[in-house]
């Protein structure tokens, strides 16, 4: 599953119902508190009772550029449990219900 034609739907960034070609980056050794890992796209499939997230960037020249084809470099691929992908959308939910409260009382505040 190193290089395949995907449909991108994209929230962020959005490359417009542009086509992506996967390409799997090879893996480097480096931990997350020295080199935490920037994305700005995911992809998520589930198979098999697993919940299968890759996770990478698409380059910004491939966004910017006006083609209808863009290039999904996947940095790492995560699989889980479906419990464990609950657990992960009920903290990320609570992250951005707390943040939002914070816009909100931050817009208030004279």
């Amino acid at each position: 599953m190193s290089e395949e034609a995907v449909q991108g739907e994209a929230r962020t960034p959005s490359p417009s119902r542009m086509t992506l070609r996967k390409k799997i980056v090879p893996f480097e050794q480096g931990g997350p508190d020295e080199e935490p890992l920037f994305i700005n796209y995911v992809q998520v499939a589930h198979a098999g009772g697993s919940a299968y997230i890759d996770v990478g960037v698409i380059p910004l020249d491939e966004i910017l550029s006006q083609s209808s084809e863009a290039t999904f470099l996947v940095l790492s691929r995560l699989v889980m449990s479906r419990e464990t992908m609950m657990g992960l959308r009920d903290q990320i939910t609570q992250l951005l219900a707390s943040q939002d409260r914070n816009v909100d009382l931050a817009q208030t505040i004279p």
